[in-house]
């Protein structure tokens, strides 16, 4: 999966992204989904801190107060499942995008398919060549010139 921070942050990610034919739309979406992402993931933070704070104020306050605080802890419980409910889903939805993004090749690699690129090194022994008879190896060689030796012999 691509780096989203990498994205965000370099817009030569971008154009080494969109130069893989990959549409300006997708990357705009997982951007904007990837900054909805992060807020909401900020704000169930700040919920998370408000409800253990509100069950700590419930353990230790007066009978009298309980009440309250108690009531007061299950609405911040409620809030923080919502909140959590919705950034589960903002994140199934991102990553489903973002896999569809292929990271950037190494800048030693040249733009193209296979054909395009070249042979830096070969390992091993290249396989020995197809057995010939002694015609075709002549041929092979440019020993004999079975066409120019037809047409001189009429």
């Amino acid at each position: 999966m691509i780096d989203l921070r990498a994205l965000r942050d370099d817009p030569a990610i971008r154009l080494a992204i969109e130069r893989k034919r990959v549409s300006p739309e997708l990357i705009d979406e997982v951007l904007a989904l990837d900054r909805e992402h992060r807020d909401l993931q900020q704000a169930v933070e700040q919920m998370r801190a408000r409800q253990k704070a509100a069950s700590k104020a419930v353990s230790g306050a007066d009978p009298d107060d309980r009440v309250g605080l108690v009531a007061q802890a299950s609405e911040s419980k409620q809030e923080l499942q919502v909140g959590e409910g919705a950034l589960n889903e903002i994140t199934a939805r991102l990553n489903d995008l973002a896999l569809q993004i292929p990271s950037p090749a190494d800048a030693s690699v040249p733009d193209g398919g296979e054909d395009d690129g070249e042979v830096l090194r070969t390992v091993g022994d290249t396989p020995p060549p197809p057995p010939m008879d002694h015609g075709q190896f002549g041929s092979a060689l440019g020993f004999i010139e079975t066409d120019h030796a037809v047409g001189a012999s009429g």
